[in-house]
């Protein structure tokens, strides 16, 4: 019901002859519908995401970038003081969390590191005196107990097993 378009596809054409046929190359879409589109996604030859750009705070100015490694979200970039230039560095394994890093004095050097497994929390590193490196390491205990614990229980499956085919 909306009068102006809030999405905008484009396409290349590609191959010669009877292999000839469009491929799509970009998206836009105006996400809050006033008539200025806000985020941008390119596709490879495949018709895979390769790259994203945002503006997701609706300023005119894109603040979110994400990159696409074989069609899945490898990196996620964001600016969250409007300078340009990313804060915060989310890094992805198989569309997993598995890492990231903010520089909460907007300086462009991260202070803050966190570390994922399986999706969750593991440990968060915290760089107190400004230098570039990790001064403290917080670990999720409970997490730690339970990783411990599935270890434990793998490692004495396997014995187990090794014991009965011997």
């Amino acid at each position: 019901g909306f009068i102006q378009p809030n999405v905008r596809l484009v396409y290349q054409v590609v191959g010669t002859g009877d292999d000839r046929h469009k491929v799509l190359t970009c998206r836009e879409v105006d996400t809050n519908f006033d008539g200025i589109k806000d985020d941008f996604r390119w596709y490879s030859d495949k018709g895979e995401p390769t790259k994203e750009e945002a503006d997701a705070n609706y300023d005119g100015k894109v603040d979110t970038w994400l990159t696409f490694l074989k069609g899945r979200l490898a990196e996620e970039r964001i600016d969250h003081n409007g300078d340009g230039n990313p804060d915060e560095w989310k890094y992805y394994s198989s569309g997993q969390l598995t890492r990231a890093k903010r520089a909460t004095k907007f300086d462009g050097k991260p202070d803050i590191w966190e570390i994922y497994r399986n999706g969750e929390l593991e440990r968060m590193g915290v760089d107190v005196d400004g230098d570039g490196h990790v001064d403290r390491w917080d670990h999720d205990n409970e997490m730690r107990r339970r990783f411990e614990e599935q270890e434990r229980k793998k490692e004495e499956s396997d014995q187990a097993a090794a014991a009965k085919k011997s």
